[in-house]
């Protein structure tokens, strides 16, 4: 019972701590969630070891705060990029019409949304009005490379 109710203090510090460094911008949000998760499992880890906690116990522990973790950047994920929920935000705010759901996401405003979250992620520049990534953005495009060839999947526009 102890290392399930470590876990979830560990679990709401990471959340905690993943919130105020997304409110006050202090890195972009999966970086802050990695920061968060290290501090709190770390946190976890020490907490369990100073209580003197089975090996058992740190196990059962790290294996609930990490699905417990997975749990929370899926939802975050989800919410942060889904089109679907940010049509719900905004009918929530005021009532919207097909018209106007159109316009907002129609392709380029798609398109411009995208590469601005690239861009404020450190991705992409614009260099001679063309769009260049940068060596964080061609770090992460190597990543998803690799993962489309391990997973099949066709690199298509």
């Amino acid at each position: 019972m102890t290392a399930i109710l470590a876990a979830a203090v560990a679990t709401s510090v990471l959340i905690a701590a993943h919130a105020t460094m997304c409110r006050l911008s202090v890195l972009p949000s999966i970086p802050a969630f990695l920061l968060a998760g290290v501090i709190a499992g770390g946190g976890l880890g020490f907490g369990l070891y100073g209580l003197g906690a089975s090996l058992g116990d740190v196990v059962v522990a790290f294996l609930v705060f990490a699905f417990a973790s997975e749990l929370y950047l899926f939802a975050f994920t989800a919410v942060l990029g889904s089109i679907s929920a940010n049509i719900l935000a905004l009918a929530a705010a005021k009532p919207l019409s097909i018209r106007e759901l159109g316009e907002i996401y129609n392709g380029a405003t798609m398109a411009a949304l995208r590469l601005e979250r690239a861009r404020s992620a450190g991705l992409v520049r614009s260099a001679a009005g063309n769009l260049e990534l940068t060596p964080r953005g061609r770090l992460l495009a190597g990543v998803f490379s690799w993962l489309r060839d391990l997973f099949g999947h066709d690199a298509e526009p």
